[in-house]
C-alpha cells in the first residue's frame, strides 16, 4: 500500500510517503520553497499544496503518482461548517471551496495522479495517525490539541 499524505490547509504545508503501513520519507514545503511556514496562514492561499515537498517523497520512494493507491488529504470539507457565501467576512467559504478542489489541484501537480484516489481526512484524524505512525506502539492514548480543525480544535482517543 502506497500512500501520500498532504497537509496543505493553513500553514506548514508538508507531504509525507507512507509505505506498508511506514512512514518512508516526509518533508515540509518550507525546505524547499524558503518562505517561513511554506505559506500565508489564510484562506485563500489553501489552494498553494506542497508541491515540492510531495515530489520528493515520491523520488525518494521511486515512486510515480499513478502508482499511488491513495492520497489522504488532512482536512474533510465536509465537517466544515456550511457556508452559502464563498467571500463572506471569515473566509471559509472560500477555504472549503478549495479544499474540495483538491484533488483536481493534486492531479495537476502531479501528473499521472487518478485524483479519484484522494480522501479526505479530519484534521485532527490526521494528526492522531500521523503521531501513532511515528510512535510505535500498538496501542496507545492519542490527545491532540490544535489551533483549529474543520470544527474543533481537539482531538482524544485511542488508536488500535
Amino acid at each position: 500500500m502506497r500512500v501520500l499524505g498532504v497537509n496543505a490547509v493553513f500553514h506548514d504545508p508538508a507531504a509525507a510517503l507512507v509505505l506498508d503501513g511506514e512512514i518512508f520519507a516526509a518533508a515540509e514545503e518550507e525546505r524547499f520553497s524558503r518562505r517561513k511556514h511554506g505559506k500565508p496562514p489564510v484562506a485563500f492561499s489553501t489552494w498553494e499544496l506542497p508541491e515540492q515537498a510531495a515530489r520528493w517523497c515520491l523520488a525518494h520512494a521511486g515512486v510515480r503518482p499513478e502508482e499511488l493507491d491513495a492520497v489522504a488529504y488532512s482536512y474533510d470539507p465536509a465537517l466544515a461548517p456550511p457556508t452559502r457565501d464563498v467571500v463572506d467576512a471569515e473566509w471559509e467559504g472560500l477555504r472549503t471551496l478549495y479544499v474540495r478542489r483538491a484533488p483536481r489541484f493534486l492531479a495537476t501537480a502531479l501528473p499521472g495522479l487518478d485524483r479519484t484516489r484522494v480522501r479526505f481526512v479530519p484534521h485532527h484524524v490526521a494528526h492522531a495517525a500521523s503521531a501513532f505512525a511515528a510512535a510505535g506502539w500498538d496501542e496507545c492514548a492519542v490527545l491532540v490539541l490544535d489551533g483549529r480543525g474543520e470544527r474543533a480544535s481537539h482531538l482524544a482517543g485511542r488508536v488500535r
